[in-house]
């Protein structure tokens, strides 16, 4: 009996009865934390509020007029710098159209484009005539360049000129005022007034000329009748 109770007393001394787990038995399992539990799904949209999907056409024409230009850049140069994709010359074209002011108009983004156009590919043909293999070639090339060169040149005018604002015509001075007032009066100084009509229209006053031909030659005989008689 001894015995009995002094085995409880040592089970009791051993810890595991005051709270702590049996290590006989398997722990209990953990639950995680709250930041490893799984996401809330998103709220289902209704029916109406899917978005549509944007038709062909358009997609296309915002193609047209956003890439347009760095397409036709990369097409033309695409021979002479390799490993340049698409997407470079899209980018450096938005960066000049920046620089240019970002205007929002489309005839003067066109001109910009054109430009860049223009100057790339006069450099693309001085490629072509430094590489010709004979100087036929070469003539024809440089001759194509400088053609470009001239239509470069005169965009840049057309895009100078149709970014001023239109000017009105000056009005005219007060010297040529006083020469037209002064065009409009007489010998007499009398202002002479013009009915407006067909003979008036652009018409100089001249001096009224002698009765017949043989006016003069008909007095001068007379004086010297006179001269003779006396």
């Amino acid at each position: 009996m001894n015995e009995v109770n002094q085995t409880n007393e040592t089970d009791a001394d051993d810890g595991w009865l005051d709270g702590e787990e049996d290590p006989g038995l398997s722990p209990a399992p953990q639950m995680p934390p709250e930041w490893r539990g799984p996401a809330t799904p998103p709220p289902q949209r209704a029916e109406g509020a899917r978005p549509q999907a944007v038709p062909a056409s358009e997609h296309h024409a915002a193609h047209l007029q956003e890439t347009s230009g760095s397409a036709y850049l990369y097409c033309t140069m695409s021979q002479v710098f390799r490993e340049v994709g698409p997407e470079s010359y899209k980018l450096y074209l938005l960066k000049v159209l920046e620089d240019a002011g970002n205007p929002t108009d489309p005839i003067e983004r066109m001109l910009i484009e054109q430009i860049v156009l223009a100057h790339h590919n006069t450099g693309r043909l001085h490629v072509r005539a430094a590489s010709a293999d004979h100087l036929e070639e070469a003539r024809v090339y440089i001759g194509a360049a400088a053609l470009m060169t001239g239509e470069f040149r005169r965009s840049v005018a057309t895009l100078k000129s149709y970014r001023e604002p239109t000017r009105t015509p000056a009005r005219k001075s007060d010297g040529a005022d006083r020469d037209a007032k002064a065009g409009r009066e007489g010998l007499g100084g009398e202002l002479v007034s013009n009915t407006g009509g067909e003979a008036d229209e652009g018409t100089i006053p001249l001096p009224e000329p002698l009765e017949g031909r043989g006016g003069t030659e008909e007095s001068g005989q007379a004086a010297r009748a006179k001269r003779r008689r006396a």
